[in-house]
């Protein structure tokens, strides 16, 4: 697993998540290890930032894991980034809430940019 999948700010207390290299399986194990790992240094109600630009491995049990994951370790908001065409090729694009139960909020931008400033309006 290369680190640069996952990155933490301390001070906005957001984890940035990007998806793109995962292809198989043992990539998708290792990324949840490392981000149950790495929230520990974030504080409840953190946001996250996930990068699905270029991320082709569809599997819904992966998905629903770092999700759980995300929500175990407290997470408030996701922002998920997206090619604006990619609606129809991403699992879960759609949501506004997470599958996870009680769910956490989720929004949708196309760059970096648009997702830090969705994270401003909900003062994260």
């Amino acid at each position: 697993m290369k680190n640069e999948m996952i990155k933490i700010d301390r001070e906005k207390n957001r984890l940035y998540l990007y998806f793109s290299t995962i292809t198989e399986i043992a990539d998708c194990r290792c990324m949840i290890t490392e981000i149950e790992s790495i929230v520990r240094l974030l504080k409840q109600g953190f946001s996250c930032i996930s990068d699905l630009r270029g991320f082709s491995y569809h599997d819904h049990d992966f998905m629903q894991s770092i999700q759980e994951t995300l929500w175990d370790a407290g997470v408030k908001l996701v922002v998920r980034i997206i090619e604006p065409d990619q609606n129809e090729k991403i699992l879960f694009t759609h949501e506004k809430k997470s599958i996870v139960w009680p769910a956490y909020l989720i929004e949708t931008a196309h760059n970096i940019e648009h997702a830090e400033i969705i994270l401003k309006t909900y003062n994260l």
